[in-house]
């Protein structure tokens, strides 16, 4: 993968886990949110009824107080007394009207504190309060009076205490009941919430009961501390915080009975009172977090769907299918990103010569697996800083750094070099050189299209493997021809010429091949068809060349047959594009058709090296072209390394001998042979045979001798334009004639 293309990933995989973190966010926070109100709610509600069931609970202890206190004044008015009546007397009287409502000890105490409490078994128990201060504070006032709590037979008790008093209204003794923790504790046991507790105080903070549980959330011991006390007094709603930390929620009522103020306080932990509050909404909780994993599930399927689908979108945007490397858009992206350093590069357009003749035989999938090969070769030999790609078929380009124009030589022999060794490992044996062409990239501003048009070039042109010079030169002449080529049938510019094929027994024409010229309106020159026809081919424009010379060669014909003039076949050069087209054969019938010429006055030239690449194709193809009337001939005749074996599975109607066999020394026994044996051959086939570039007196004595007829070339004529032509060939009838009649 390019360092693009890491880049991407990096940022791709940053940009969804923010995204994911957000969606998470916003999926958790409400429920969390949601969750802490409820808390909080829940706290401040649960505070409320404790405060709430507190004062309720200070109110019906405050009435039982009362209730004693009226049942105590009720007896007093039955019980007789003087300065003389004894405390048992009066215990006596006072057991008369004893109720077992109260959990206690009926209590009768002298002016001087000694007094007797009868306990649960009747028995008379003497006991001394004269040194307390609630005591003392009771004879000062006279009143009535609760005491703090005092051990009585190992219980805790409280006592209420009513004066008696004489008739003339001196302190006789007191009456009361103690009231035992237990019983009072009934009016404790509201706080519900775990580990709660509740405590009666006196006005100093001093604790008088507590709830019976084993946990002293206090931790201070006995005294609860006045500090409360004054907290409390300065409270509105009577809920408060409390403790020197801080971690407690507190609860107050004051109850005032008698000359003593007491107060019910509710201690809670606020780590327990929030924890309880938790437990409150703990089913709320779950469905929340339930919900929050089937979100957060669905935002984790659509990261990984969304992951998939990237990767998706990024190899079909990067990634070459067939060598699973970068493509020619990671490359060009790579190509800028290089630009912008100081690093010198070369670009270089790289391809494998016979691949199209190795596809052909060996099949699409042993192809695609010898271009992953070389992909995989390239690759390994690329240094930190290069890259490359394969942009269609059989062409790579790659971005090398460069040095000097040697190593670069060097660096894609050795390519070549490991390409052979992985091929054989690949099973591959066919032999498929490579071929390249390269150009220093010397503007970084120029775009990467430009400099690979260059490389192209200089690869294709075969005049070099580096752009330079005449290169150049070359270079610019076919960039005007790509972009006006296109235009040439439409503004008149192409010119057909005719080259004469000739009878060597008579003289006469026996035929002519129709040959195209360029004159385009912006230059002052005649192109030849190697200048532009290469071009044609890339662009596909051959196509509509070879059929506009279909269509002049009929009009010319059509011309000839008005005018009543003798008639000669005129062969077309066909490329192997145009008759890749499947529907070849319609076309050039419906031009025939229309000026009404004879279809077997046409002939189609084909070169011998297209039908060699695709014997069983081209087969096809001529037998649809012989199908509609047309002539065939197999042109360079000779030239390949299967010539005969193709006359085995093609019929043609002629095939035009290569004038590589009149090239130098061509007057040779073994020339002569090969001659005269392909005479043979295709003379036994009845096919014609045309020698091509007859350009002496001596060739054509030659061509006598060894028994050929038919021949083409400047000894007779060049390529001459219609009109030229036509005059040339009603010359040579006139002479003839005049031969003729001579003789």
């Amino acid at each position: 993968m390019s360092k693009k293309g890491s880049i991407f990933q990096r940022q791709r995989g940053v940009r969804y886990l923010i995204i994911v973190f957000i969606a998470l966010v916003l999926f958790i926070a409400p429920p969390v949110i949601y969750a802490h109100y409820q808390v909080n709610n829940i706290i401040a509600e649960t505070n409320q009824e404790i405060s709430n069931s507190l004062v309720a609970q200070s109110e019906l202890f405050d009435d039982e107080i009362s209730k004693l206190s009226d049942y105590l004044t009720s007896v007093d008015k039955h019980i007789t007394r003087d300065s003389t009546t004894s405390l048992e007397d009066i215990m006596a009287q006072y057991n008369k009207y004893v109720v077992a409502q109260y959990m206690g000890y009926p209590v009768v105490v002298s002016s001087s504190g000694f007094g007797y409490y009868q306990n649960e078994n009747g028995e008379l128990k003497h006991f001394d309060v004269a040194e307390t201060s609630i005591f003392q504070q009771s004879l000062l006032n006279l009143e009535e009076l609760v005491s703090n709590p005092f051990l009585i037979d190992g219980k805790v008790v409280v006592c209420v205490y009513h004066p008696l008093y004489n008739a003339d209204g001196s302190l006789t003794t007191y009456i009361g009941y103690f009231m035992t923790s237990e019983y009072m504790e009934k009016y404790l046991n509201y706080n519900d919430v775990p580990s709660g507790q509740t405590i009666i105080t006196d006005k100093t903070g001093r604790v008088i009961l507590t709830q019976n549980k084993p946990d002293d959330l206090l931790g201070r011991g006995d005294i609860l501390g006045a500090d409360f006390i004054l907290h409390y007094e300065d409270s509105v709603t009577g809920v408060m915080a409390y403790s020197s930390s801080g971690d407690y929620y507190a609860s107050a009522d004051k109850v005032v009975i008698g000359n003593n103020s007491w107060y019910f306080v509710s201690i809670t932990s606020k780590t327990v009172m929030r924890h309880y509050a938790w437990q409150q909404i703990s089913g709320m909780l779950i469905v929340a977090a339930l919900y929050c994993a089937f979100l957060i599930a669905l935002a984790l399927l659509w990261f990984y769907r969304t992951s998939l689908l990237n990767d998706k979108i990024y190899r079909l945007a990067y990634i070459d299918d067939v060598t699973q490397r970068d493509n020619k858009a990671a490359f060009v992206e790579h190509y800028e990103e290089a630009m912008h350093s100081k690093i010198n590069y070369i670009l270089v357009s790289l391809s494998i010569a016979t691949f199209r003749a190795f596809n052909d035989t060996f099949g699409f999938s042993k192809g695609n697996i010898l271009l992953k090969t070389c992909a995989d070769v390239i690759n390994d030999n690329l240094y930190a800083g290069e890259t490359f790609c394969r942009d269609k078929s059989n062409h790579f380009y790659l971005l090398l750094k460069y040095t000097d124009e040697d190593e670069i030589q060097d660096r894609i022999y050795q390519i070549s070099r490991d390409l052979e060794v992985s091929k054989e490992k690949a099973g591959i044996v066919a032999s498929t050189p490579l071929e390249f062409g390269a150009v220093v990239i010397t503007d970084r501003f120029t775009n990467f299209n430009s400099y690979a048009e260059y490389a192209n070039y200089t690869k294709d042109s075969k005049k070099g493997n580096f752009y330079r010079g005449q290169i150049k030169d070359n270079y610019e002449l076919d960039a005007f021809v790509k972009q006006n080529i296109t235009k040439s049938i439409e503004n008149n510019e192409l010119v057909v010429y005719l080259q004469g094929m000739h009878d060597l027994n008579n003289g006469r024409y026996c035929g002519a091949e129709a040959l195209i010229r360029w004159k385009p309106k912006s230059k002052k020159q005649i192109f030849s068809p190697a200048q532009f026809i290469g071009v044609a081919e890339q662009t596909g424009f051959i196509a509509y060349i070879d059929l506009y010379v279909v269509e002049e060669v009929s009009k010319l014909i059509a011309t000839w047959n008005r005018q009543h003039k003798a008639l000669i076949p005129v062969s077309v050069n066909f490329s192997e594009f145009t008759l890749g087209q499947r529907d070849i054969a319609y076309k050039i019938n419906e031009i025939l058709d229309r000026y009404k010429v004879d279809h077997s006055l046409l002939q189609v030239e084909i070169n011998e090296s297209v039908i060699e690449a695709n014997p069983l194709r081209y087969k096809t193809i001529i037998e649809q072209l012989h199908l509609i009337g047309v002539k065939v001939a197999i042109d360079d005749f000779g030239s390949g390394c299967s010539s005969f074996r193709m006359l085995k599975t093609t019929n043609v109607d002629c095939v035009k001998i290569d004038q590589s066999f009149l090239v130098g020394d061509y007057n040779t026994t073994n020339n002569r042979a090969i001659l005269q044996r392909m005479l043979q051959i295709v003379g036994d086939l009845d096919v014609r045979a045309v020698v091509e570039g007859v350009e002496t007196q001596g060739q054509v004595n030659f061509l006598l001798e060894i028994g050929y007829t038919y021949c083409q070339g400047f000894f007779f004529t060049k390529a001459l334009s219609l009109y030229d032509f036509e005059r040339h060939l009603m010359e040579s009838r006139r002479t003839r004639k005049t031969k003729k009649k001579e003789e």
